[in-house]
């Protein structure tokens, strides 16, 4: 578990298919810390990463830039990152943006 700044907590999966989950807010404070900790877990297993936001209270677009540079470095490296249970708000900057236009989502 990683604690990021205001709260966030990010929980990489230990054993089965590669996952993380993210609590709490994520904006420009943290979003940096985020990106690496999604290469980090998604480096680690070496598989597609099943990113689970169903904690996350907030989202600036700082922090959905962050996701979609991970995915980016992690589809150019043969891997690739799917984002679960991703709350109405997040679906709402999704929409609204075109960067995460390219972002693989399981609702």
């Amino acid at each position: 578990m990683d604690m990021l700044r205001h709260g966030v907590t990010i929980t990489a999966g230990e054993t089965g298919p590669a996952s993380m989950a993210v609590a709490g807010e994520v904006d420009a404070s943290n979003a940096d810390r985020l990106r690496l900790a999604i290469l980090d877990a998604a480096n680690k297993s070496g598989a597609k990463l099943e990113m689970d936001l169903a904690g996350v209270t907030f989202m600036d677009s700082s922090g959905l830039r962050a996701i979609a540079d991970a995915s980016r470095g992690l589809e150019a490296s043969g891997s690739g990152l799917v984002l679960c249970n991703v709350p109405r708000q997040v679906l709402r900057l999704l929409a609204i943006t075109d960067i995460g236009a390219d972002l693989e989502v399981i609702r």
